[in-house]
């Protein structure tokens, strides 16, 4: 399954449409690498940027976050919590989060995808603008990720990395946003960030493929 939908608030389902105004939140979770990025979505219109950023959470601590006493877990968290209590002005606008699915073994991060998630659920449920959740498989993003792959035989460890920022700085470049360029091409490690550019990207396709 290319995503799955999880449904949190108990009064109704508020649905997901193409047809009207959808902010989205795109997250590609990490301790060091913790990328963001929301865009509005509408209609006949270019989607337009409202955050891309990318955070590190513990510092120097996040790298040794299997410790035993869990203390360097708990900072991390603490202050994931805190930097979205920063960006709340932009996550009551939030209509649609798609964090990316996190394989099972990568323990710490899946950790921290874990707990933005139910911090999201708890802060929106039941309660404007009731906000849609789907956690998105990271295969998906692969249709529009292979015009960008080396031949096979000349294929690198990082490609698909590679092949994720290359995709991301077509949809940007088509789209105009020179912002959102300045900053994947500022950053040292450019792949998260673009995988939050070419996950939504690609979901959107889907998502009109199937007349959402």
């Amino acid at each position: 399954m290319s995503y799955q939908l999880i449904p949190f608030h108990r009064q109704f389902h508020p649905g997901l449409s193409l047809s009207r105004e959808i902010i989205v939140c795109s997250v590609d979770p990490g301790l060091t690498n913790f990328a963001i990025r929301v865009e509005r979505r509408a209609p006949g219109k270019v989607p337009e940027m409202l955050l891309f950023e990318k955070k590190s959470f513990g510092g120097k601590v996040a790298t040794k976050a299997h410790e035993e006493d869990g203390t360097n877990v708990v900072r991390i968290w603490g202050e994931m919590l805190d930097y979205m209590d920063d960006i709340t002005p932009i996550l009551d606008q939030v209509t649609l989060y798609t964090p990316e699915k996190q394989l099972p073994f990568n323990h710490s991060v899946d950790t921290v995808s874990q707990h933005f998630k139910t911090s999201i659920m708890q802060r929106y449920r039941d309660r404007p603008p009731y906000p849609v959740m789907m956690e998105i498989d990271p295969h998906l993003k692969t249709a529009l990720l292979k015009p960008f792959f080396p031949p096979k035989g000349q294929r690198k460890k990082d490609y698909l990395k590679e092949a994720s920022v290359a995709a991301a700085e077509q949809i940007l470049t088509a789209r105009g946003d020179e912002e959102s360029l300045q900053i994947l091409r500022g950053s040292k490690k450019k792949d998260d960030l673009a995988d939050n550019v070419v996950q939504v990207e690609a979901l959107f396709k889907l998502l009109e493929a199937e007349g959402v």
